[in-house]
């Protein structure tokens, strides 16, 4: 109940937001009607062993559940050209730079872990000219998965391609602390497009940690998670 009270603010406009509807996108029915598959949302490459294992395991308990076919997508159809690794990490960092001062990012480099510091670092090196691309290129993104997804249906996939990795940003204890590989992150698309989606467990993987099953929903209907 809590949940759906959130979700009655969430899926309305809001004051001053330009790029809200002035009323909220209603579908009936609160069960989506097609379900979509793929192993990433972006990038490139094969899920280790252990994810896709687990990935795969969670899928078929969603086809039990819902009693639907899941149809498969691979990442490169998901995409006209590329894929949005390196806009989200074009428009995070430099908004990170602005929300926190340039001059306290500059003045607190040394005192940050790695991979923080390597990506404030990036946000200072920007220019206006890449952060613009990056957010017309974000519009793209936002219809490509309009048109997939339309209004009534899910895409799933793993939330992170990989099995876990340590506190301090390692896959392994043989790796130098630091940013973790790009390809171990699926949840850009997420952030990009700013459509609705959660984090299910669906699963534990060898090594004891638990498996996210993604689940993204059209605009509006976050409804779709519950």
């Amino acid at each position: 109940a809590d949940l759906r009270l959130l979700m009655s603010i969430e899926c309305g406009p809001v004051a001053g937001d330009p790029t809200a509807l002035p009323i909220a996108y209603q579908v009936a029915g609160e069960r989506p009607a097609k379900f979509f598959a793929t192993p990433r949302l972006s990038g490139a490459g094969p899920l280790p062993d252990a994810v896709s294992v687990a990935f795969e395991a969670a899928l078929e308990t969603a086809r039990q559940v819902f009693g639907i076919r899941i149809q498969r997508i691979e990442t490169d159809a998901l995409w006209l050209e590329g894929g949005p690794d390196n806009e989200w990490v074009a428009l995070a960092s430099v908004e990170h730079v602005h929300r926190l001062g340039r001059e306290f990012v500059q003045a607190n480099l040394d005192r940050m872990h790695p991979a923080a510091r390597a990506f404030m670092e990036e946000g200072l090196r920007a220019s206006i000219d890449e952060y613009m691309n990056a957010r017309w290129r974000r519009f793209d993104y936002v219809k490509q998965f309009d048109d997939l997804l339309g209004g009534d249906a899910v895409i799933l996939s793993p939330t992170v391609a990989a099995a876990g990795f340590l506190a301090e940003g390692r896959l392994t204890v043989q790796d130098e602390p630091g940013m973790l590989p790009s390809g171990v992150y699926n949840t850009e698309v997420a952030n990009m497009t700013g459509l609705p989606a959660i984090s299910r467990p669906a699963g534990i993987c060898p090594n004891g940690v638990p498996f996210g099953l993604q689940v993204m929903a059209p605009r509006f209907r976050a409804v779709f998670l519950l």
